[in-house]
């Protein structure tokens, strides 16, 4: 299954390269309203589509000031949501200006120019990857910071309750889902009254194994690479005809003083990188996996969790 995962990564970017040489040598004499109509058509039509389809997508708020003394998970989500609405904001001008040019209703400006030449050989705007580092393909990535922006107004809604770290949590609905967690962890060292540097994180697979933790969250939406889980919850073999990917239940996730007893005894679970996407280039954080023996097995197979597959 991981050969089948590389391949078809590799055969991927293979298509990309050369459908950017072949809309790159067609782009070289200049502006062509049709060439542009055909190859941007598709981004600025799943922009649009999904911007209709919820009314928050486009919603914007003025930028809150943050209450220095909420709790920190609080203070991320209010200031995550604050940068997903100038993101969408800016990213819906540029859409529109691009729009109105293949339109016949706008003028052709550098930036416009600039943000065209990239997205004709399928590269992200350096303009909007500098604001978010996110999926490589354009239409991926547009479609991706409209979800994240529909998503954190649920996640302000819950954190202003009070009830966000009760809730189950997909963090690939987050922009930095890395701080987050970071998040998690100082408000941790405030309610147990711990130095923030001693607090080390901790993770299990059943929520009473962290009972005695102030605060444990539940990472929901994670995918499993390389293995599968049985009916006991530990590691096993997949098929090579199984799916690449399967999805896994709930995660739990605390942070604690290094000397908290492990929730599983030493050699009944190892460690497990969660990575961002199945392009295995950024990692999120690792979550310890129970095991039945053999742990270099899994490490051959190349065992890992991906938290966005999509």
């Amino acid at each position: 299954n991981i050969e089948r995962a590389q391949a078809k990564v590799n055969s991927d970017n293979l298509v990309r390269q050369l459908k950017s040489l072949e809309v790159s040598s067609s782009s070289d004499a200049g502006f062509d309203r049709e060439v542009w109509r055909q190859v941007l058509g598709p981004s600025i039509n799943a922009w649009n589509l999904l911007a209709e389809s919820d009314p928050s997508a486009l919603e914007m708020r003025d930028e809150k000031d943050i209450d220095g003394t909420a709790a920190p998970t609080v203070q991320f989500v209010e200031m995550e949501y604050d940068n997903a609405c100038k993101i969408v904001s800016i990213v819906g001008e540029d859409i529109g200006a691009l729009q109105a040019v293949i339109e016949g209703t706008g003028s052709l400006t550098p930036q416009i120019q600039a943000n065209a030449a990239l997205m004709m050989i399928n590269w992200v705007p350096t303009k909007w990857e500098k604001m978010w580092e996110g999926p490589e393909m354009p239409i991926d990535w547009l479609r991706a910071v409209l979800k994240r922006k529909i998503a954190l107004k649920r996640w302000v809604a819950s954190a202003n309750k009070g009830g966000m770290l009760r809730n189950p949590l997909d963090l690939s609905e987050l922009l930095q889902p890395g701080t987050f967690l970071n998040a998690v962890r100082q408000e941790t060292a405030r309610v147990s009254k711990l130095p923030l540097d001693s607090l080390v994180q901790i993770s299990a697979w059943d929520r009473q194994l962290l009972d005695d933790l102030p605060i444990v969250i539940e990472v929901v939406g994670l995918s499993i690479q390389g293995a599968g889980f049985s009916d006991k919850g530990k590691l096993q073999e997949v098929g090579s005809g199984d799916r690449e990917m399967v999805g896994v239940k709930s995660v739990f996730i605390a942070y604690c003083a290094p000397d908290h007893p492990p929730p599983y005894p030493e050699g009944a679970a190892m460690s497990v990188p969660i990575y961002y996407t199945p392009t295995r280039e950024r990692v999120l954080t690792s979550v310890m996996v129970p095991i039945s023996n053999q742990e270099q097995r899994w490490i051959k197979s190349g065992t890992a969790l991906f938290m966005d597959i999509n």
